[in-house]
């Protein structure tokens, strides 16, 4: 049977994220992080960002949407937390099975462990002091679509849809990092009504801002389309 060609095509599926696609989740933020020369964690290897995931997942306060295309294959994800202390908390707790599921890459470049240990010290709240991420409170961790698998109204949809559940679950406010270097996605973010509350140098001499979205401002609701 030939399909109409002015018949629009299905939708990709989005969903709450489930243990089993931590492999997905590792495969969208290897192919979209590793694009950024500054991005960290993909140096350590698909296996760590699968554990990484999967104890994300597992964390009773946390929001991890995926859109999934017609073949079942997760090809974005957004994810955060309405607390990062029960996330640092749940890293810390299970820091020795990341560390082994970082072992590849450990043994390609032994300075990896320092880098890796430097970050989950430095992983606190950023006052200027250095620091990576904020490590309190509400917070918008990753949004990300393999490039050419989803249109750009799709991604766009998937971080509206995130934002739009934290709110309906009692978020009020919530806070993310972004690059200076990452100029689209700050655009985006501020477009959406996110404010700039201040910026910090990372532990590796990065200039980073730290963003906030007040959901309790109607204009902001809006812009959202909450």
């Amino acid at each position: 049977m030939v399909s109409d060609p002015g018949e629009p095509k299905p939708m990709m599926k989005l969903r709450i994220a489930k243990p089993r696609d931590a492999a997905g989740l590792a495969e969208v933020y290897w192919c979209t992080a590793s694009k950024l020369p500054e991005s960290f964690l993909p140096t350590l290897g698909r296996v760590f960002l699968a554990r990484y995931h999967r104890i994300l997942i597992a964390e009773p306060n946390s929001i991890v949407l995926c859109l999934q295309d017609l073949n079942g294959r997760v090809v974005g994800f957004a994810s955060g937390t309405s607390a990062m202390e029960e996330h640092m908390a749940a890293l810390s707790r299970n820091r020795v099975a990341l560390v082994l599921s970082a072992i590849p890459a450990i043994t390609r470049r032994p300075s990896t462990l320092w880098a890796m240990y430097k970050r989950f010290r430095a992983a606190r709240h950023c006052k200027g002091e250095e620091g990576f991420i904020l490590g309190a409170g509400p917070r918008l961790e990753y949004w990300g679509c393999i490039e050419g698998a989803v249109a750009p109204a799709e991604a766009l949809d998937l971080i509206r849809a995130w934002l739009a559940i934290f709110w309906r679950l009692g978020g009020h406010s919530v806070s993310c990092e972004v690059d200076h270097s990452n100029d689209r996605v700050l655009r985006i973010h501020k477009a959406f009504g996110a404010k700039v509350e201040r910026k910090f140098i990372t532990g590796d001499g990065r200039e980073r801002f730290i963003l906030k979205y007040d959901l309790n401002e109607e204009g902001t609701r809006r812009r959202i389309g909450i």
